[in-house]
């Protein structure tokens, strides 16, 4: 029910496409109902609305890990580190890329 009190409030224009926080949320929401190409415009549209957010950056990555497309995903994360080298949640998602 909350991720689609989301996916409305951005349909109907509730939701700013010049906030980056509620955007991501969006592409949040998206990809726990299954629909990945919304959620992918979502990030998309937080990352340009502020490039440096780390959170859209890693929650982007989670999107493509789960898609396997390791490639955007490290991109993703390098990203987010070259904003925050201290984020441990960064550090982590990128050790699961590696992995992969």
């Amino acid at each position: 029910a909350w991720f689609m009190r989301l996916i409305e409030a951005y349909n109907d224009g509730r939701i700013s496409d010049r906030d980056a926080e509620p955007l991501c949320y969006v592409g949040i929401a998206a990809r726990g109902l299954g629909a990945y190409q919304d959620a992918n415009q979502a990030f998309r549209e937080s990352a340009a609305v502020d490039a440096t957010r780390v959170e859209t950056q890693l929650e982007w990555a989670q999107l493509f890990l789960e898609k396997y497309d390791v490639g955007h995903a490290q991109e993703c994360v390098r990203d987010a580190l070259s904003h925050d080298p201290r984020s441990a949640k960064a550090h982590a998602l990128m050790a699961r890329v590696l992995l992969e």
